[in-house]
């Protein structure tokens, strides 16, 4: 939120502005550079009325944090301004608490800030969070930031199924170095009767998520690069997560970019390079439990730790359902061996077959290239567990070295069709339902599959 020439005449005039500098003093009445206040702590007790601003000075160092609650801000058509007036971005330096916190109230955009904590405590760096009953705020956008040192990057969300958010973009931020994700968005939890997404409308663009490594006492996913939970219609578009996850060893891993618990997410023109795990997946794409027509597409991932994309789940409902793969690249992803593929498509592995699983699913026009790895080769591409009508056609497939093309085991074998697929190996090799092909010609006159 970089101000212009005719922003910074129209703030001086202090009519609708309040101002911090290291050289301020909280005695003041802020409303001018000359005239400013020195400490968060002072703007916290100041209620922020719709299109006011606050402008920090550029290049200093304010610590503790940024407060927003109910009384501020709320209107979308108006939203409270916050960012850095002067030369260069100021630092919020919030040590072991959040960065900045937008509590039950919408209309605010926040940006052109460096904020930065002490090394992922149990506060995020940007906290939009509502827990008030019958709740909606809407109209907040984080842009032009860089964060690092927490839990979570930026984080939004509710933990009631009556509350949430409508209407976030965060965009242009840089979020690195926290310890369980550079952006996330969470709900309560999911409810496969009586579906409830309690962020609507949220898109991320522009983001760059790297060296957000994950907590290692976790058992439970932690180290991604964006991750969109409770989500109904959002968009990830234009990103990059790169070397995240090293330190995760949960059962669960993380991902570079996916979605979970959500529907109508679309995750477009992204990349997802170089993620890890010491544990589980440390993939590229996902599209997890419980999410229902999503489109992953236009994407590249490449030497990911686990799969380059992958479509799962294991919950005891029908709820993954309608999801579109299509018109991606992956290039040597599944690095830590054979147990994903570079395209990965796993149900349920137990639990009755009509409970648990990824059904109608569609699959085409992808481009995917394995060769061999220094753990044990991947497939190109890898299925297992209860399917449902997944259809997997027009794609391109390409193994090298030692890789299989394809590795299907312990499947529902009506569950899937593939279809006018191209198929590339020096020495193709299909496993399929426990037998072996040395050929796809083989393979297809045996299963009628290709």
């Amino acid at each position: 939120m970089a101000l212009t020439g005719i922003d910074r005449v129209e703030a001086v005039d202090g009519r609708h502005d309040f101002y911090l500098s290291n050289s301020g003093d909280d005695g003041a009445d802020g409303r001018t550079p000359g005239t400013a206040w020195r400490t968060l702590e002072r703007l916290a007790r100041q209620t922020l009325e719709p299109g006011v601003r606050v402008l920090l000075a550029g290049g200093d160092t304010f610590e503790g944090t940024l407060r927003l609650g109910a009384s501020d801000a709320g209107d979308a058509t108006r939203p409270v301004w916050i960012g850095s007036y002067g030369t260069g971005r100021a630092v919020v330096a919030a040590g072991a608490g959040p960065g900045v916190l937008i509590q039950d109230t919408g209309g605010v955009r926040v940006g052109d800030l460096t904020i930065a904590g002490t090394g992922g405590g149990a506060a995020d760096g940007v906290t939009v969070y509502t827990g008030r009953p019958a709740t909606h705020p809407s109209g907040i956008v984080v842009e032009d930031l860089e964060v690092s040192g927490f839990r979570n990057g930026v984080s939004i969300g509710a933990t009631r199924s009556d509350s949430g958010f409508h209407g976030v973009q965060v965009r242009r931020v840089v979020a690195r170095d926290n310890r369980e994700s550079g952006v996330t968005t969470y709900g309560p939890a999911f409810d496969a009767v009586t579906p409830v997404y309690v962020n609507t409308d949220i898109t991320v663009s522009e983001v760059v998520a790297y060296r957000n490594l994950g907590d290692p006492a976790a058992q439970v996913n932690t180290g991604n690069g964006i991750v969109l939970g409770s989500v109904s219609g959002g968009r990830v578009a234009g990103s990059v997560a790169y070397e995240n996850g090293a330190q995760s060893v949960a059962p669960e891993g993380p991902y570079g970019i996916w979605t979970y618990d959500s529907t109508g997410v679309v995750i477009e023109r992204n990349i997802s390079h170089h993620n890890h795990t010491g544990g589980a997946d440390g993939g590229g794409f996902d599209l997890d439990q419980n999410t229902s027509h999503c489109v992953l597409q236009h994407n590249l991932s490449y030497a990911n730790d686990g799969p380059g994309y992958l479509l799962f789940s294991n919950a005891a409902n029908r709820a993954n359902t309608g999801n579109v793969v299509r018109f991606n690249s992956s290039v040597d992803d599944g690095r830590r061996g054979d147990f994903y593929g570079g395209i990965t498509i796993m149900g349920g592995l137990s639990g009755p077959a009509s409970a648990t699983g990824v059904f109608n699913a569609q699959v085409y026009g992808n481009a995917v290239t394995v060769g061999r790895s220094p753990a044990k080769t991947p497939p190109v591409v890898r299925i297992a567990g209860t399917l449902g009508g997944v259809v997997v056609y027009d794609n391109v497939f390409t193994a090298y070295d030692d890789a299989e093309l394809i590795q299907a085991e312990n499947f529902t074998v009506e569950g899937i069709a593939l279809r006018d697929n191209t198929y590339h190996s020096p020495s193709p090799v299909v496993g399929w339902a426990g037998n072996r092909y040395a050929t796809t010609a083989d393979w297809h006159s045996a299963t009628g599959q290709h």
